[in-house]
């Protein structure tokens, strides 16, 4: 008796066995929505061995990169859609896409698709790569507070437009990474609570208006770019871990803000805008800037002691209206980058340290209603570019390409490899001849 329930004990275990060593079956809602994508593009307007719209079941065992499973080959893990310049993907992606529940990696590149992907129940998100798609329509403010696990945000080159939530930089903890370029965004939402990314970059929009003080609860970062944009005014803000802060290509006209709490800041770009009112003091104070870029504007007054600036190597502020006494004190260091032309200041004997090898004084003095010149001698500064090598600016940062960690970035398509499938027909002809002797 013992005997004939421990084969038969033995005989339902292999028969599980084999059960599991059948296709893996995808989840009947993921199911759905590779068949609406089907409908949507057609076998023909997606990349060949991609998906098998006959059989859309089989795509965990068809082990392609572009649709990568997760481990219980019940849902799926990755998506990579490579339109490959637009030749596959044209439309509109379906509102099932949103069953992808499970998903952690989502790359839409080059394709025709003209709407968002509905991803606000995607909670296992971890990156989204969205770049060179005709996206239009806005960006859903609620679906980002859903995504607790996002780290990198990718939004590229769309046509997608109205404001950019603050839940894309606060409804993750584990932000890192938020890159929306070349887009048609217009504003900006006020941030609610601190925001933990560390690189935010939004050049090349459309942003108006002032950047939102709230913005100093991006207490992590350390770059914002909000260059190239259509900006008129910057909030009072405080970034005590910002390097670089890129505002340049804007329409920027009002009085800067006062740029205290800034101790960290190594290069600020306030380039080709037409910024009025005086220079701020505090960014003389800053012993880790290294380059200064106010070209364009139309600052006046008097320039405070920048000798707490030890580190400039860049100081660019030509075609600003600054005049009366030059600090003392070296400002650029000798084989620095200086250019003060359209400026007239009064100097001291010591001004062709001011701005080193480019800089020299002649005996008419510039006049300064608002200065007193008494301690100056009667010279002026005047900027002799023939004086100076050319220096290259530093690069501006573009921001990182996205890339698309652990899987390859590059989608392979290929004949469906499907070892369980292979397998299957060897285990059923066990579990039967175990059954075979289980009844003799």
């Amino acid at each position: 008796m013992v005997a004939v329930v421990i084969r038969a004990c033995i005989f339902v275990t292999l028969l599980a066995i084999c059960c599991n060593a059948q296709n893996n079956i995808l989840n009947a809602a993921e199911q759905q929505a590779l068949n609406d994508m089907c409908t949507a593009f057609g076998q023909s307007g997606m990349p060949p061995g991609f998906l098998n719209c006959a059989n859309v079941s089989d795509v965990c065992d068809r082990n392609i990169s572009a649709l990568h499973c997760s481990g219980s080959f019940t849902s799926m893990d990755d998506i990579i859609m490579d339109g490959q310049n637009g030749q596959y993907f044209r439309g509109t992606l379906p509102a099932t896409f949103g069953n992808f529940f499970g998903l952690k990696f989502l790359q839409i590149k080059n394709t025709g698709i003209t709407n968002m992907p509905a991803i606000g129940k995607m909670k296992q998100l971890i990156f989204l790569s969205i770049d060179s798609s005709p996206m239009t329509g806005t960006l859903d403010g609620a679906a980002f507070v859903n995504l607790t696990s996002l780290i990198s945000i990718y939004i590229l080159n769309t046509s997608l437009s109205g404001t950019i939530p603050g839940s894309v930089f606060t409804g993750s903890p584990s932000i890192s990474i938020v890159q929306i370029q070349n887009n048609l965004f217009t504003d900006l939402q006020a941030l609610t609570k601190p925001s933990h990314a560390n690189q935010v970059y939004l050049k090349n929009n459309q942003i108006g208006g002032t950047v939102p003080a709230s913005f100093s609860q991006l207490v992590n970062v350390t770059v914002l770019d909000l260059s190239r944009n259509l900006l008129t005014g910057v909030g009072t803000l405080s970034m005590p871990n910002v390097l670089s802060l890129l505002l340049a290509n804007n329409l920027i006209t009002a009085q800067l803000p006062t740029f205290t709490g800034f101790t960290s800041m190594t290069k600020l770009d306030l380039n080709n805008n037409s910024i009025t009112g005086t220079f701020p003091p505090a960014l003389g104070t800053y012993a880790k800037l290294a380059y200064l870029d106010l070209t364009g504007s139309h600052l006046s007054g008097t320039l405070p002691s920048l000798a707490a600036a030890a580190a400039l190597r860049v100081i660019l502020m030509d075609g600003n209206q600054f005049c009366g006494c030059f600090p003392s004190g070296a400002v650029v260091a000798s084989g620095g980058n200086c250019n003060l032309a359209g400026s007239t200041f009064c100097c001291s004997n010591n001004a062709p340290n001011v701005c080193a090898d480019a800089w020299a004084c002649d005996p008419t003095c510039g006049s300064c209603a608002s200065s007193n010149c008494t301690s100056c001698a009667a010279v002026t500064c005047t900027y002799d570019p023939n004086k100076l090598p050319p220096q290259p600016n530093p690069p501006t940062p573009t921001g990182p390409q996205p890339t698309f960690p652990p899987r390859t970035p590059t989608p392979t398509y290929g004949p469906p490899k499907t070892p369980a499938t292979l397998l299957a027909p060897v285990l059923h002809l066990i579990v039967a001849a175990l059954a075979f002797i289980c009844m003799a």
